[in-house]
Parts: C-alpha cells; sequence; structure tokens
C-alpha cells in the first residue's frame, strides 16, 4: 500500500517542466532549516507503518535545529493519516489553536462555524495561500 510508484516519473516529470526542480533532491529534514521562524504542525499516528514516527521526531528536532518552532502531536495506536477520523474533535481544537495563533487571517469563531468535519480541516490546510484563508468549506 502507499504513493502508486507508476505515478512517480509523471510527479517528477511535472516538478521538473513547471518549476525547473528536482523533487528527488529535496527532503523535508532540508526544508526543515529554512523556515525563517515560521511554526511548523506534525501530526503523526504512532502506530504508522507508511512512514515511521521517527520521521516526525526528527523533522521537529530539525525545525527547532533550525532556529523554528515545531509542535508534534504524536498519537498512539494511530495508523497514517488517521488523526483526523480517530480524534476529529481534538484535531480540530489543535488546528485551530495552531492556526490562530500563526499569521493566518481568520478567527476560530468564522472556522468553527464552518467547518465541522474531520475533512474540513484538511481543507482549511489545503486552501490557505498568501496567509488568506478562502471562503468555503
Amino acid at each position: 500500500m502507499g504513493y502508486p510508484r507508476l505515478l512517480a516519473p509523471g510527479g517528477i516529470l511535472a516538478g521538473r517542466l513547471l518549476h525547473g526542480v528536482d523533487i528527488t533532491s529535496l527532503t523535508p529534514l532540508d526544508a526543515a532549516g529554512h523556515l525563517d521562524g515560521r511554526r511548523l504542525a506534525i501530526v503523526h499516528g504512532a502506530a504508522d507503518t507508511r512512514v515511521s514516527v521517527k520521521h516526525a521526531t526528527m523533522l521537529a528536532e530539525a525545525v527547532r535545529a533550525g532556529g523554528a518552532s515545531a509542535e508534534p502531536w504524536i498519537l498512539p495506536g494511530v495508523i497514517h493519516a488517521r488523526a483526523a477520523f480517530v480524534e476529529p474533535d481534538e484535531y480540530e481544537r489543535r488546528l485551530v489553536d495552531f492556526l490562530s495563533r500563526t499569521s493566518l487571517s481568520w478567527t476560530r469563531r468564522r472556522t468553527r462555524s464552518a467547518c465541522r468535519s474531520p475533512l474540513a480541516a484538511r481543507y482549511i490546510v489545503g486552501t490557505c495561500r498568501r496567509g488568506e484563508l478562502r471562503e468555503g468549506c
């Protein structure tokens, strides 16, 4: 299970053609040192068999070593990408709290009234561009 390997060559090619970037040479640990003081929330399931929880710990350490702030939340017994489904209320609470402390221009009231499902939190993150939240959950 995991990312379909069949799609990898297309993603690599798109990175090169569209952005002039070799995505195979990039790693999250390298990027962690270039956050320029921005905060990073890290959510990871301790029972994840696709990506070891040690990667979340290593990423948090690299972010802190680069002078930024990391806020890891490791969920015991949770598998890959399931935090929002296993702990939906806590997931939303933490996400709202984290985003309210960053430079994003939105309020807790607006988010809570607009987004009531675990997937809504993912939608919020996916629609944040240039520090603004687009309407529509």
